[in-house]
């Protein structure tokens, strides 16, 4: 096992992981965010222009359909996030596939933890 480069003494980096994938869908489906609202103002800040609302086409803690499917694991490049690739992996899960994509913390703009932590030490380490 390597080092992780982004901290010293050993520590392990936390990752945040979301899924896509077939599920069923009810007129209780609570259409699920692009990103974190922290993200989203984050690059706001970053563009300095209000970023529109972008709405998808998942449904938040959807209950996954019966039946065993292939996975795919998605990371994107640096410094990229799990949500730019949203209408790819809502595709490959409309299709039966589960996808697993990885936020990496210190390596994409900004990680917003289900606690609240907004990562963004990216940036500031440029």
């Amino acid at each position: 096992m390597h080092e992780d480069p982004y901290l010293a003494n050993g520590a392990k980096r936390e990752l945040l992981v979301r899924f896509w994938y077939p599920a069923w869908v009810n007129s209780g489906c609570q259409p699920a965010p692009y990103t974190d609202p922290a993200v989203w103002s984050y690059f706001s800040e970053l563009v300095r222009v209000a970023l529109p609302a972008v709405h998808t086409n998942s449904c938040l803690d959807a209950r996954i359909l019966d039946g065993a499917y292939p996975v795919v694991v998605f990371t994107p490049g640096y410094t990229g996030t799990f949500t730019d690739y949203t209408f790819l992996f809502e595709d490959l899960a409309s299709r039966g596939y589960v996808v697993a994509s990885v936020d990496h913390t210190y390596e994409a703009t900004a990680v917003a933890f289900p606690d609240g932590d907004l990562s963004n030490r990216f940036l500031a380490a440029i």
